[in-house]
C-alpha cells in the first residue's frame, strides 16, 4: 500500500515522498494522530534515524495539519512537542 502510494507521489524529493506515503498509511490504517506518535512509534526514526526527522518534520507536520484541519495553534503545539521529544532523544542522560 505504501509503495503504491509512493508511485503516485508528486514531490521531487524521494525521501519526502516516502515519508508522506508512510504517513498516509499510518493515518488511515494505524490511527496516527500526532507527529510524535508517527516518528517515535510508527517509523522508529526518532531513535534510529534522528537526522531524517529534522529533514522531514516540516513536511509531515504540514501534511498532518491539512489532513486533520489543525488550527495554527494546534500546529504550533505539535511542533513544540516534537521538538521536545527530539531534544530528549539527542540529550539522553
Amino acid at each position: 500500500i505504501i509503495l503504491d502510494s509512493l508511485k503516485k507521489a508528486s514531490h521531487q524529493d524521494l525521501e519526502v515522498s516516502l515519508i508522506l506515503a508512510e504517513l498516509d498509511y499510518t493515518i488511515k490504517h494505524e490511527a496516527v494522530q500526532t507527529a510524535v506518535d508517527f516518528f517515535e512509534r510508527r517509523t522508529g526514526r526518532l531513535y534510529f534515524e534522528i537526522h531524517s526527522v529534522d529533514k522531514l518534520k516540516h513536511e509531515v507536520l504540514e501534511a498532518m495539519k491539512n489532513t486533520f484541519n489543525w488550527s495554527d495553534e494546534r500546529f504550533s503545539i505539535e511542533g513544540q512537542q516534537l521538538e521536545a521529544v527530539l531534544d530528549r532523544a539527542r540529550n539522553f542522560k
